[in-house]
């Protein structure tokens, strides 16, 4: 077995199950397609029918980017969790150019502190989802976040700076997979240089493969 740096942000991992705050890997649909997983705080869950590995950045209970199996036409299996859940329920298959680009952008956003901070001082991050979601002005245009494509166009999200870097978003479609999910606003905090360190790795990750596996033009 492959051996990880010591104090790197992945290690291995095998089997099945469940996030170990809550979040979903219930497979296949739980990691991607022929992935059998179990809940290690970062990890790398073997895909026993095709040989791979999925690589884990970051921290489910707070912010991870789980790259999976490579496919065709410039698409990659990735997973997207923020506190504990998984936000990638329904389509987790990217267009890496895109995706790549826009994972680039919102971690620029947070390092150079682009993010609004508390737009609602005072109130809970479940209120300020809520007054957020109400608002059908640029006022709230202005908490936007992650706006990373098809993958996750199933979860309303928001975000602004509070000391940590505060995500909140909660899943809109009725045939969420999850009906418990439902009317539940989610919250995840996380340093933002941790946050910037997770996207930029996972990005660097996925542009160096893309060219890897491209054939030449």
């Amino acid at each position: 077995m492959a051996l990880v740096k010591k104090g790197s942000r992945l290690d291995w991992w095998v089997g099945r199950a469940r996030s170990p705050v809550g979040g979903r890997c219930d497979c296949p649909q739980g990691i991607g397609r022929g992935m059998a997983s179990h809940p290690v705080r970062h990890g790398l869950p073997y895909d026993y029918a095709r040989g791979l590995m999925t690589r884990r950045f970051g921290d489910r209970a707070t912010f991870a980017v789980e790259i999976g199996e490579v496919e065709p036409h410039q698409l990659r299996v990735v997973d997207l969790w923020a506190a504990g859940t998984r936000l990638t329920t329904e389509d987790n298959y990217a267009f890496l150019p895109y995706l790549i680009r826009v994972m680039r952008s919102s971690a620029a956003q947070v390092r150079r502190r682009e993010v609004k901070p508390c737009p609602f001082p005072g109130r809970t991050p479940e209120e300020i989802f809520r007054l957020l979601h109400a608002d059908d002005t640029e006022f709230r245009e202005q908490s936007w976040f992650m706006q990373w494509g098809e993958t996750v166009d199933n979860v309303s999200k928001y975000a602004y700076l509070d000391d940590d870097l505060v995500i909140i978003f909660a899943f809109w479609r009725p045939d969420h997979p999850f009906p418990d999910d439902l009317g539940k606003v989610f919250v995840a905090r996380i340093p933002p240089e941790e946050f910037v360190s997770t996207v930029e790795e996972a990005a660097d990750l996925l542009d160096a493969e893309l060219v890897n596996v491209e054939p030449p033009r």
